[in-house]
């Protein structure tokens, strides 16, 4: 009686840019800073996916676990030194009175 709709395909997107409103025609600098951040939320998402594998894990592979949180943990804070080490190459725009020789 009701036909169902099909569900379109997905999108022809490259892995990891779903859904991020990413411009593909950016300078290289922040497509670079893009694609880290990408990597961060990426690692961050593994940090709470173990955490909660750790949570509900029994005596046997609770260590197991542990230690998978752990590793997760620090992929993920080697991400974020990324992300902040690029943020800290990049160059600033500065205003034209910034320019300016100061007094002496």
């Amino acid at each position: 009686m009701f036909a169902r709709r099909r569900k379109t395909p997905p999108s022809a997107q490259p892995m990891g840019d779903e859904g991020s409103g990413a411009d593909l025609s950016e300078a290289g600098p922040e497509r670079e800073r893009h694609r880290l951040l990408q990597i961060w939320r990426r690692s961050e998402q593994r940090v709470m996916r173990t955490w909660q594998a750790w949570l509900a894990a029994t005596g046997e592979d609770q260590a197991e676990r542990y230690r998978a949180y752990l590793g997760a943990l620090a992929e993920e804070e080697a991400a974020a030194m990324a992300v902040q080490c690029a943020g800290r190459c990049e160059p600033t725009i500065t205003s034209p009175a910034d320019r300016l020789p100061g007094p002496g």
